[in-house]
């Protein structure tokens, strides 16, 4: 992926895929070269031969991408070289779901699915997407935050700078310390 900021897609097209793609053709292995352009970005895809070695092909493209850089224009963004290996795609997709909260639902998924698959011999990564994470509200009383003296501000304040995860067994503030499981925490 190639941004330049602003341009056009015909504008992308002259000062940017061309001498890419004179750059990047000439990498061994090469089997097919795909172009993508839209306003102020492109994406190229290389796909390569099956006896290419793909590290060895996305070190080449670096290097092809990197010499071609003070030929592209002077305010494009670095590009972004990734690699993609199809034996990486998903070759399975669960759905959870049932008569419960989908909060409840993410738990499950999560706790009991996913990392149940994920430690499966030969699995690469199990993911959980669509799921709805763990919220923490707070509701102020705004006659007590008056009587100290405090606003709105000064509790957002005190919630970001003494933040930290701990284990449920103690809770600490910078006022006291509290057991969690007796304040109901």
């Amino acid at each position: 992926m190639i941004s330049l900021p602003g341009a056009s897609p015909e504008e992308m097209v002259t000062s940017v895929i061309l001498p890419l793609e004179d750059a990047i053709s000439s990498v061994s292995g090469l089997d097919e070269l795909t172009v993508w352009t839209y306003e102020g970005s492109a994406r190229l895809t290389c796909t390569f031969v099956l006896e290419r070695d793909i590290e060895g092909a996305a070190q080449d493209v670096r290097e092809k991408v990197a010499g071609a850089i003070n030929r592209l224009p002077p305010q494009i963004l670095p590009p972004v070289i990734r690699k993609v290996d199809p034996d990486s795609d998903p070759i399975l997709t669960v759905l959870v779901a049932g008569p419960m909260s989908r909060r409840e639902l993410t738990e499950i998924a999560d706790k009991q699915v996913r990392r149940a698959i994920q430690t499966i011999d030969g699995v690469g990564e199990a993911s959980l997407t669509g799921g709805q994470g763990r919220q923490i509200r707070i509701f102020l009383d705004v006659e007590r935050l008056t009587a100290q003296n405090l606003t709105v501000l000064d509790v957002r304040n005190a919630i970001r700078t003494e933040n930290i995860e701990t284990p449920a067994a103690g809770c600490r503030t910078a006022r006291r310390n509290w057991d969690c499981a007796r304040s109901g925490a």
